[in-house]
């Protein structure tokens, strides 16, 4: 548990690192920014672990995240600088934005949150027609593959073995 949650929370600290180097942008301070920003973080997370004291938060924070700031490079709210990302094709960082979401919300339910977010998302589009295509392209081919990916997990879980049962 504890090099799993190492590894995870070594995650959380790079994409921080990540998103203040994305949000600092060309400004001269923009890798203090960023350091500052995964520091914070690091030295708080003592305090957030006792406070919530479960052992699956650090890879559901990955996970979320992860698909949040993906998310976001891939809409060009921002960019994380990773060029291997930036490359693919829109409609492979489509499919895995949706593996993302599939693999966030099997880790924990609570990031079907992230849902909220594409709609929330989508929404915003909605008065600008040059962007409400893509938006809604976007959504809903990550919808798709989060849910043929993350669908099946969730019917077993129900229904087979999993556990997650009303009590009788």
């Amino acid at each position: 548990v504890t090099l799993r949650e190492a590894v995870c929370h070594g995650g959380v600290i790079t994409l921080l690192y990540l998103a203040g180097r994305a949000l600092a942008g060309p400004h001269k301070h923009g890798l203090l920014i960023a350091l500052l920003t995964a520091l914070q973080v690091f030295l708080s997370v003592g305090k957030w672990q006792l406070a919530l004291a479960g052992e699956e938060k650090e890879i559901t924070v990955l996970a979320s995240s992860a698909f949040l700031f993906f998310y976001l490079d891939h809409r060009g709210l921002w960019s994380l600088h990773i060029v291997s990302f930036s490359a693919l094709a829109p409609r492979w960082r489509r499919f895995l934005l949706g593996a993302l979401l599939a693999l966030a919300m099997s880790i924990h339910i609570q990031n079907g949150l992230l849902v909220v977010w594409l709609l929330f998302d989508l929404l915003l589009t909605l008065h600008k027609p040059n962007l409400r295509r893509q938006a809604a392209l976007d959504v809903v081919v990550v919808f798709i593959v989060s849910a043929a990916l993350a669908g099946p997990f969730f019917v077993w879980l129900v229904s087979a073995g999993g556990g997650a049962r009303t009590p009788r």
